[in-house]
């Protein structure tokens, strides 16, 4: 039987939870207490690494993940190496191109995906000495085609030792079948975001898992057929009061459906 699938929460859900070093230890237990073992750290205030560090093993929480600062990764990258060393994590991301564009997701150029390769090459030479991993994490405008080609395969082809974190929602929503990527590109993914969707009024929005559109079935059975070691629940905005209900009815509804996949 194949290793389970390591199930963890991307803290830039409940990032209002996460602005300072007493309100990250209180999240940490929280979300020790509903069932996660494994974090994203994403979003989070001012924390030193020492506190990252203390607050998720004390927790017995792994950080699997980051999106870190990306001026502060192609700057300082042997502060952020070493950071990422205090807190026992292995992979250094960041969550999108927005230091290329004019205004979120939309503002994002073409031209962004060469400015990227070039500025940051030295800080991912240092990252890969270093033992560690580079992940990008994927909205909707990098399934755009130039010159016949999905910009995120293009940038995949540049950039050869990037790592994915996956998002099913932005894929859904950039026209492309979450599961189909996974199975096409799969050796490239080092974490699946996992992200539903639902419509209100024609609108598409973000939802708990299990509790919107998409086929998180096929998902799961394409992630276990690539051996996706990763799946970090994330919701962009939480419409329930209570931030901690949402991440927990999404922790629920997953390991009821998958718990003989999940961890």
């Amino acid at each position: 039987m194949k290793e389970k699938i390591a199930l963890g929460i991307q803290l830039y859900s409940i990032r209002d939870h996460v602005r300072t070093s007493e309100d990250f230890a209180e999240t940490m237990k929280k979300v020790a207490d509903i069932g996660y073992k494994y974090v994203q750290v994403s979003a989070i205030g001012p924390i030193p690494a020492e506190v990252i560090n203390e607050e998720t093993k004390k927790n017995g929480l792994e950080v699997v993940l980051t999106h870190w600062n990306p001026q502060l990764i192609r700057e300082q990258p042997d502060k952020v190496i070493a950071d990422h060393n205090t807190f026992g994590c292995d992979a250094i991301g960041i969550g999108g191109l927005y230091i290329y564009g004019t205004g979120g997701c939309a503002g994002v150029p073409y031209e962004a995906y060469d400015m990227f390769h070039n500025d940051f090459a030295p800080a991912l030479a240092k990252i890969k000495e270093a033992g560690k991993t580079f992940v990008y994490h994927n909205h909707r405008f990098e399934f755009a085609k130039h010159n016949d080609k999905l910009d995120i395969v293009y940038m995949m082809e540049q950039n050869p030792d990037i790592k994915l974190v996956f998002d099913t929602y932005w894929a859904q929503s950039g026209g492309y079948d979450p599961a189909l990527f996974i199975r096409q590109y799969g050796d490239r993914i080092h974490t699946v975001h996992l992200k539903d969707m639902m419509v209100v009024q024609d609108v598409p929005m973000f939802t708990e898992i299990l509790e919107g559109n998409i086929n998180f079935d096929a998902v799961m059975e394409a992630s276990v057929e690539k051996g996706i070691k990763y799946m970090m629940v994330e919701q962009d905005d939480i419409l329930m009061e209570d931030k901690f209900a949402s991440i927990k009815l999404s922790y629920d509804n997953l390991m009821k459906r998958y718990g003989d996949i999940l961890k």
